[in-house]
């Protein structure tokens, strides 16, 4: 299955939440899939506190650079990480790109900034930019890295284990949309 925009393969809809000059907004095409599974309707047990990442980064402020799944220089604002969530903040440098990738259950891509590339494997890379939100469905194998002429951040979602493949190489990087 290819990755794909988000709108239709998520459980959520980006809907009058925030088309209506608020900002983007996601709310549930289910509403019993807001309820917490461990926490029934008569419990008296309070859910867990949410988390505030105050601007975007961890407590100590680390954004490290990267580089044994990356090719070029790439800088990761790692936000989460436990066995089933990964939220980053990630800047590649132009040409800078992941390795060939699998996600468990899915990944959500949404570029912050600039321009880049993303491929399903066996296909062709295709442009993404500034406000695409992109949905890797799980198991499909990818790419994601910045243009040749610029740099390219992008936040993403990682669900479940991320299993790494080989480098792309630059013939793979360059088999592009024109």
């Amino acid at each position: 299955m290819k990755a794909q925009y988000l709108a239709k393969d998520l459980p959520y809809s980006l809907d009058s939440l925030g088309r209506d000059g608020t900002g983007v907004g996601i709310s549930p095409i289910d509403p019993i899939q807001t309820k917490h599974k461990d926490f029934p309707a008569n419990s008296k047990m309070s859910a867990p506190k949410s988390i505030i990442i105050s601007g975007g980064s961890k407590e100590d402020g680390s954004t490290v650079k990267v580089g044994a799944t990356f090719t070029g220089d790439v800088w990761l604002d790692l936000i989460h990480a436990d066995v089933d969530l990964a939220l980053a903040n990630v800047t590649f440098t132009p040409c800078a790109r992941t390795h060939w990738h699998t996600h468990e259950k899915g990944q959500m891509i949404s570029v912050t900034q600039g321009n880049g590339w993303l491929c399903d494997k066996g296909d062709i890379a295709r442009p993404i930019k500034k406000g695409d939100v992109i949905w890797a469905p799980a198991g499909t194998t990818h790419w994601h890295g910045a243009d040749d002429g610029t740099l390219m951040s992008h936040f993403v979602v990682g669900l479940g284990e991320t299993r790494w493949h080989e480098a792309v190489t630059d013939t793979e990087y360059k088999n592009r949309v024109a």
